[in-house]
């Protein structure tokens, strides 16, 4: 909850940070200040105004469909938590990174409850970024082939759909936003860096497809990152460009998301 929150207070806006597969135990270091999580980072958020959530997500792996019913698991947690009046239901955000990142993509084809959804280093189209190769091994071959990581991902990983473009390409098609990109009316913000194993092309597809139905979305491209940003320049300059689109998107007063630590709600 933000600084100074308590019961009885308004409920503030919140941003929900989704994480596909999380359970309880794996909490607090979701909500710690570390290099792994820092955008988006719970506590910096929380410093905004923001209440956040980062609801258990559990999935079974074995369906082969990490895309079934996602926003419906995100949503109960979001009811759950305003009906104990501990947010409001009606200013709601989204930011997801790495898998979270796709579950932002997810749910945007899924629900248009979210008011802004931020998604960074999320896969947008399994087809591709099966075939994909991550940028590191172009450079240093001497650290290994550079196929196997995203074929595995996909294949047997993570990813989970348990099979190639060729053999079960309707799965890769429904568990692909960008496939269902034109279900998507929440306004979209994309982060994406160059060195990523997640390609940047998969957030400039996204970016695409709904620039093509003149949809609201943004895209930040960070070059010389990788996975994680680690530059603290270009840390800056992700929650720069995020903090005011959150705000303007969830229509908030001044003293929320603009850098400033938030003033306690009034009654």
């Amino acid at each position: 909850m933000p600084p100074g929150w308590r019961d009885g207070d308004a409920p503030p806006p919140v941003i929900v940070v989704p994480y596909p597969g999380s359970a309880p135990q794996g909490y607090p270091s979701r909500f710690a200040i570390s290099t792994n999580n820092i955008t988006p980072n719970p506590p910096l958020l929380a410093a905004q105004g923001y209440a956040v959530l980062a609801p258990a997500l559990p999935r079974d792996r074995r369906r082969g469909e990490p895309a079934e019913g996602l926003a419906d698991e995100i949503l109960a947690a979001v009811d759950a938590a305003a009906e104990r009046g501990l947010i409001d239901a009606d200013r709601l955000a989204l930011w997801g990174h790495s898998f979270g990142g796709y579950a932002a993509l997810v749910t945007a084809t899924q629900t248009g409850r979210f008011k802004a959804i931020v998604a960074q280093s999320g896969l947008s189209d399994a087809v591709a970024n099966w075939a994909a190769m991550d940028p590191h091994f172009m450079t240093s071959p001497e650290d290994g082939a550079p196929n196997a990581n995203m074929l595995g991902y996909h294949e047997t990983g993570q990813g989970a759909l348990f099979g190639t473009p060729w053999d079960a390409l309707a799965r890769f098609e429904r568990n692909s936003p960008l496939l269902q990109a034109d279900r998507i009316t929440s306004p979209l913000m994309l982060i994406y860096a160059d060195q990523d194993f997640v390609p940047l092309a998969q957030g400039q597809a996204m970016f695409n497809a709904l620039y093509r139905q003149d949809k609201d979305v943004t895209l930040i491209s960070l070059f010389g990152e990788r996975h994680i940003p680690k530059s603290p320049a270009n840390i800056r300059g992700v929650y720069d460009a995020v903090l005011p689109w959150l705000a303007d998107r969830l229509s908030l007063s001044s003293d929320v998301g603009d850098g400033r630590v938030a003033k306690r709600p009034s009654q």
